[in-house]
């Protein structure tokens, strides 16, 4: 149903700006490992969850879907490389420059997969094989727990909204905001990136917004393909 959806969409968005909310407000030396202590904790508790989700789904996993996994995992780190040619500053001064070089295109390559693949624990394996394609390549070892959350957070929206095929602009908007919202988190938990309240709430918003367009599209691309195979 329609409304599990937006349900399950409001209530891991509010869960997600809330932390950041707080983060953004609390943020100083002092309370650095606290707000580390709380970021492990909420990521946590996504893989976990995602995890669960896997474990129970697993093995109906095909060799197809293995290979559309893999597939997409390329396509994700290829979308990655090129927004990281863009000059940094670009992303400090614009809010949607995330949203519009990463999130937007990266969502269309997700919505294609997910119509491909809809198997239950696909998505934490995707983000998974994206995760270790990424350390391949650029090794940040407190990166991986982002991409174990994103992907589980995703697993935890499909399974509250149950009716996938009702779900495609709610779920490319959980896509965006929680691919943006856990990067701002642990870039300022990591790094000690600082963005204020009223820059980074509106710039993981429209990274969200931007990430549902693209998921509708890339939903029809992959329901394109799909015809075709049949």
């Amino acid at each position: 149903m329609i409304l599990k959806s937006i349900v399950s969409t409001f209530f891991l968005a509010t869960l997600l700006l809330t932390l950041i909310y707080l983060s953004l407000i609390t943020f100083d030396d002092e309370n650095i490992i606290l707000l580390a202590i709380a970021l492990t904790l909420f990521a946590s508790s996504g893989f976990s969850l995602g995890l669960f989700i896997l474990s129970r789904h697993y093995r109906e996993i095909s060799l197809l879907e293995v290979s559309n996994i893999a597939l997409f995992t390329a396509f994700l780190f290829t979308t990655n490389y090129f927004a990281m040619l863009i000059p940094s500053l670009i992303y400090y001064i614009l809010p949607a420059a995330a949203g519009i070089t990463f999130y937007f295109p990266a969502s269309i390559f997700y919505g294609t997969f997910k119509k491909m693949c809809s198997r239950p624990g696909s998505s934490l394996l995707l983000l998974i094989g994206y995760g270790i394609v990424s350390e391949i390549f650029s090794p940040a070892i407190f990166w991986i727990p982002y991409y174990l959350a994103w992907g589980g957070f995703l697993e935890v929206h499909l399974a509250l909204s149950k009716d996938e095929e009702e779900i495609g602009f709610c779920h490319g908007f959980i896509f965006g905001l929680y691919g943006a919202g856990l990067a701002l988190l642990y870039m300022l938990v990591a790094w000690g990136v600082y963005r204020p309240i009223f820059m980074a709430l509106p710039a993981v918003i429209i990274d969200g917004l931007l990430s549902a367009l693209g998921f509708k599209i890339g939903e029809n691309i992959g329901r394109h393909i799909k015809s075709l195979q049949l």
